[in-house]
């Protein structure tokens, strides 16, 4: 899909031609979509767009859309002056005044080896997930999380909200892609093939059993990867683990003050994700599980069994926790730069961000952080690869 984008006023957005009637649709959508785009159904909103929590959202699985509801609704009325206009490299920079993104385009998709394709990352030519002229190829098996603000760490009124997660703090973030799902058992096995990735044994691995290998599991997440070869697989891939400020900006899809992905209810409703659950619980009789929630799956389940959040994201709580690049400190977040923070310069300890299959409590937050040696491996740890522009 090709979308064009055009100047509304003082507000740039993106408008897909077929959706908004090209420039003359931009000041509709703005005034159905414009901060805080409040709804109270689906038909309040622009064709195609979702009412979620209150609020108009592009539908899942489309940057583009993502990237116009970005510009108005992560932008209180209330930010100061120098809020008000976006990083230099954001995608609504002028270099892009009258580009296009083509969200089809060529490159390595961590889940074609589940539909039997070649899973070969492709060559570095330019063309993958680079502006090329007036066009931004999103590579496959990623979606674009755009460039905006919003706020990190704990949200307001979580009683559950740890030290390490304080204080929260307001970040810029440039755009960057991720993959829409943890990496699959097939897409690792083919970084094994290459060479470039280490065989997982269960003897392997720290805590639980592992994905890799089994029967059945192909397109479930890999579980105890080590974050050294999480990262080998993400460079082979032509990728890189995504930051943790990236991995929460891309957990929240632009919805402020959520505690969870499917928003602030306790204990959640069935579908909201593979946690916890009664399957769970038969299988394993001493642990505590969620009261009456039933996913259907004891541990992982494949990649994408639940709904993605507003930004074409699966799994971003439930399934596996996600290993991201930072080192951990305790106390960054006190100190942590404005803009796409990078995480500390050197540690002992890496992070997992996301809840995962073996966790029952409340603890499926968004702003949840877990400290975890990078040397140690799960059966309920995995990871996704990020890519920058």
């Amino acid at each position: 899909m090709v979308l064009s984008r055009h100047r509304c006023g003082w507000l740039n957005c993106w408008v897909a031609l077929a959706l908004a009637g090209g420039p003359s649709g931009c000041q509709s959508a703005l005034s159905r979509n414009s901060a805080p785009f409040a709804c109270t159904t689906t038909a309040d909103c622009l064709p195609g767009h979702l009412c979620l929590q209150g609020r108009c959202a592009p539908p899942a699985g489309n940057p583009a859309a993502a990237d116009a509801v970005e510009e108005t609704a992560a932008q209180p009325d209330t930010l100061p002056a120098e809020d008000q206009s976006a990083p230099a490299d954001a995608l609504d920079s002028s270099a892009l005044d009258s580009g296009a993104i083509d969200s089809d385009g060529p490159d390595f998709d961590a889940t074609k080896d589940q539909s039997g394709a070649d899973s070969t990352p492709a060559a570095a030519d330019g063309t993958d997930g680079t502006a090329n002229g007036d066009v931004l190829v999103v590579p496959a098996g990623q979606v674009l999380v755009p460039a905006g603000s919003f706020w990190m760490g704990c949200v307001t009124g979580d009683a559950a909200c740890k030290a390490n997660e304080k204080p929260a703090h307001k970040l810029q973030m440039s755009a960057f892609f991720l993959d829409k799902t943890e990496v699959t058992v097939a897409a690792y096995a083919a970084c094994v093939a290459a060479g470039a990735c280490k065989i997982i044994t269960d003897a392997e691995c720290d805590v639980g059993a592992t994905t890799y290998g089994v029967a059945g599991k192909d397109q479930h997440p890999v579980t105890c990867v080590p974050w050294n070869q999480a990262d080998a697989f993400c460079t082979w891939a032509q990728r890189r683990l995504p930051t943790e400020a990236e991995w929460e900006r891309a957990a929240r899809a632009g919805l402020e003050n959520l505690v969870s992905p499917w928003g602030n209810e306790w204990p959640p409703t069935g579908g909201a994700g593979n946690l916890l659950d009664d399957a769970t619980v038969a299988a394993n009789p001493s642990w505590t599980g969620i009261p009456g929630y039933n996913d259907g799956f004891a541990e992982t389940a494949p990649v994408g069994s639940f709904p993605a959040n507003a930004y074409g994201l699966y799994d971003m709580a439930g399934n596996a926790a996600e290993w991201v690049s930072d080192w951990y400190g305790s106390t960054y977040y006190g100190k942590t730069p404005p803009a796409d923070p990078p995480g500390p310069s050197s540690g002992s300890s890496r992070l997992t961000r996301g809840s995962n299959w073996g966790i029952g409590d409340s603890d499926h937050r968004t702003s949840s952080r877990v400290v975890m040696a990078p040397a140690k491996s799960s059966g309920a740890v995995g990871f996704r690869c990020g890519r920058s522009l």
